[in-house]
């Protein structure tokens, strides 16, 4: 997928490929209808003028209660979030997966329909790709931002992690690059000059997972991705992101996504 993709979807039967997780974040802002969403585990039931947010690797599926369904979609990778926002504060809507984040705000009528403008905005230029199209998205996506934090920012909780959210992000940069790689916990802490206790905690108090659980994420999200996209086969996934013994990985991905590679390529394909 694009790093960025915003799109405007009404009067679908679609409920998506059930329980699942991807590496990018979204942003749902319902504007009629009614939607179940279920993530990790927490049911949010969003109606009119319903903001949902569904952070990267949270595991979610949605289905539909109420017709007619309209809703904004915007996705950004994390890759992107994190290469783009240098503002821990905005960040934190994105990156901190504690228990007492929240995944559901409703707005105020008036409120609601200034951020659809600026979805219809970022729509426009995702559509038409003008020059710096990508850039001018990114300032939307801050606005968004913005905006959401003037009206409620108690959304937004970077609190006592200001001083580790630089390494954090860090960290999940070079797990992007080098996820392929053999990558340890105890390398990860010598390359940023902190000790691996203190940043496994606070890696897994930002982000929601483990370091170790993060990169498996990560690496069975890519093995979608290909198994999906291409007609790779699963030995050859299994090396490209980063298991040398085809047999863990089908166990790694079965234990993650509940069913084998094959069975994921043969419903992804079906997908629209």
């Amino acid at each position: 997928m694009l790093p960025i993709l915003t799109y405007f979807q009404k009067n679908t039967d679609y409920n998506g490929i059930g329980v699942h997780f991807h590496r990018y974040h979204q942003l749902v802002l319902v504007r009629e209808g009614l939607a179940n969403f279920r993530i990790n585990g927490a049911d949010y039931l969003a109606g009119k003028d319903s903001l949902v947010i569904i952070r990267a690797f949270d595991t979610h599926n949605v289905s539909i209660r109420k017709y007619p369904y309209k809703r904004y979609v915007f996705t950004v990778t994390n890759q992107l979030i994190l290469n783009a926002l240098r503002e821990p504060k905005l960040l934190s809507l994105f990156l901190y997966h504690k228990p007492d984040a929240r995944n559901l705000v409703l707005l105020r009528e008036d409120f609601a329909q200034r951020l659809s403008l600026v979805f219809e905005e970022t729509i426009r230029e995702c559509e038409e790709k003008k020059p710096m199209w990508s850039s001018r998205v990114i300032m939307l996506i801050i606005q968004i931002l913005i905006e959401l934090y003037r009206e409620n920012p108690g959304l937004f909780s970077a609190g006592d992690y200001v001083n580790i959210i630089g390494t954090v992000t860090e960290i999940q940069n070079y797990v992007a690059l080098h996820f392929r790689e053999h990558i340890v916990l105890d390398d990860v802490a010598r390359k940023y000059f902190v000790s691996k206790y203190y940043l496994s905690r606070k890696f897994k108090e930002i982000t929601g997972f483990g370091f170790k659980s993060f990169l498996i994420r990560y690496r069975i999200n890519e093995a979608q991705h290909l198994l999906q996209y291409t007609n790779k086969p699963v030995a050859e996934i299994s090396g490209a992101v980063g298991y040398e013994n085809p047999e863990h990985f089908i166990r790694t991905f079965h234990e993650i996504r509940g069913i084998s590679p094959l069975q994921y390529r043969k419903i992804a394909g079906t997908l629209p």
